[in-house]
């Protein structure tokens, strides 16, 4: 009898305690897809939505031009016409090549668009906040770029 009476317990406690170590463990992922082909303007020309993440506007905006420029140049966008495939290897590029670009500004020239698409600021799940931005990329003009930067070959990796 005694014993059946702790056996409830452990399952009651069991059930008690489960739940709450699995809804701890489950961590946030950010709904959406972070970036997102949106059109092809021109020739030459690819608009993009893509959200950033930081704690002020102007480290959210760079981390949204970084975010684009990444899967623009390392894993290609299939709904694209021009960028479907990735335009550069990513093991051919040092591995801060792309944070220097982006933090020197070194994509400005590149960059012929970039419009807030949300008017204000949502929370993120690892702090700070998000924000998405559409940003209208100079492909072409990229590509000739690090080709003479000697990033890229001239008919592709």
């Amino acid at each position: 009898m005694r014993l059946s009476l702790l056996l409830k317990q452990q399952v009651c406690w069991l059930l008690i305690l489960l739940p709450m170590l699995f809804t701890n463990a489950c961590r946030r992922v950010p709904t959406g897809a972070t970036v997102s082909f949106v059109n092809e303007p021109a020739p030459g020309l690819i608009t993009v939505a893509a959200t950033g993440r930081g704690i002020g506007l102007p480290a959210i905006e760079r981390d949204a031009v970084r975010t684009a420029l990444e899967t623009l140049l390392f894993v290609g966008l299939p709904a694209s016409v021009s960028a479907r495939q990735a335009m550069v290897d990513p093991t051919t590029v040092p591995t801060n090549f792309l944070n220097q670009f982006v933090e020197r500004g070194s994509y400005q020239p590149f960059i012929s668009g970039l419009d807030r698409s949300e008017s204000r600021r949502r929370r993120a799940s690892g702090g700070g906040k998000t924000i998405r931005y559409v940003l209208t990329i100079n492909q072409q003009t990229l590509r000739q770029h690090l080709e003479q930067q000697g990033v890229i070959r001239k008919f592709g990796y």
